[in-house]
């Protein structure tokens, strides 16, 4: 596999920063270590597991591009009922391996609020799916491959996509926690201080229109060459913010990062990214070494 221009100027400008931003190295190796000890990766299959597993789920389920709108969306609709509704019922409602909740109660007050702004969510995810499928049939975009996939020959287009999700991610998310944007927009994503997976799609619809574009970006820059990339990409929008928001570490491996991002990030605006990557670099991230017990973090009692 031939790196595209977009994969190696991405990488190019990558390791720029990377190497320029001496300090912030720095601060992105105290975020690993820190991320790490939160979320220690030997005792949780973590988000990188079950990511790569929803994206082998999508990538097989996905559906031909000239298929009928109502059955690709009802392809999205059971993906995202399954997964939202059997990871709420699991923690939230069976409430499986409580002792690995990151708070001591369940919030469940603004249960219904969350799920009616999840179903709109959701409905625009499907939108943009079925537009750039239409796109691809109708050839005003270029259709990824459907040649057979090769995880060691397309190795650099993942990780260039995972990277521009991530970046997009972090961008808009930080912009959305400037003073005019939070009050009227992401305050709303912000209700849920002990959020469940439903809390995951429970965006102003401003915000979700921003966050599912990440998909067409990546289409635009060429960082979708194959079916799988497409896959991976939409999986990932679909999908990670069930990690971000369950709440819930043990043997899920739900992220503590994003937790602390919904019980402090309201007052510190921290936590931006859906990984400890741009947190790092830019020293934005926060963990409970910064914040002390006494400041009202739901954290779980030793």
């Amino acid at each position: 596999h031939v790196m595209t221009t977009a994969e190696a100027l991405g990488a190019a400008v990558g390791f720029g920063l990377w190497w320029k931003m001496e300090g912030r190295r720095t601060a992105l190796g105290r975020g690993l270590v820190a991320l790490y000890e939160a979320e220690p990766l030997g005792v949780t299959p973590g988000e990188f597991v079950g990511n790569l597993a929803c994206a082998v789920v999508v990538y097989l389920t996905l559906g031909a591009d000239d298929e009928a709108a109502p059955r690709l969306a009802f392809r999205t609709t059971a993906r995202l009922l399954v997964a939202y509704g059997g990871v709420f019922y699991a923690f939230n409602s069976l409430r499986l391996d409580p002792s690995a909740k990151f708070a001591e109660t369940f919030e469940h007050g603004k249960l219904s609020a969350e799920v009616a702004r999840w179903v709109r969510s959701a409905a625009i995810s499907i939108a943009y799916d079925l537009a750039l499928r239409r796109a691809f049939v109708a050839g005003r975009l270029a259709a990824p491959d459907a040649a057979p996939f090769s995880l060691k020959r397309e190795i650099w287009a993942v990780l260039a996509l995972v990277v521009f999700v991530d970046l997009h991610f972090y961008a808009f998310h930080r912009l959305l926690h400037t003073p005019y944007l939070y009050k009227r927009i992401h305050s709303v994503h912000h209700q849920a201080r002990n959020p469940n997976a439903f809390s995951g799609f429970s965006f102003h619809p401003v915000e979700t229109v921003i966050y599912f574009s990440a998909l067409p970006m990546a289409v635009a820059l060429g960082l979708c060459p194959h079916r799988f990339h497409y896959a991976a990409a939409k999986s990932f929008l679909d999908f990670n913010p069930l990690w971000g928001h369950v709440g819930q570490g043990g043997w899920f491996g739900g992220s503590h990062h994003h937790y602390l991002h919904h019980t402090i990030g309201f007052r510190h605006h921290c936590n931006f990214g859906g990984t400890w990557l741009f947190d790092g670099l830019f020293g934005t991230g926060y963990t409970l070494a910064d914040e002390p017990a006494t400041a009202g973090v739901p954290e779980r009692s030793k």
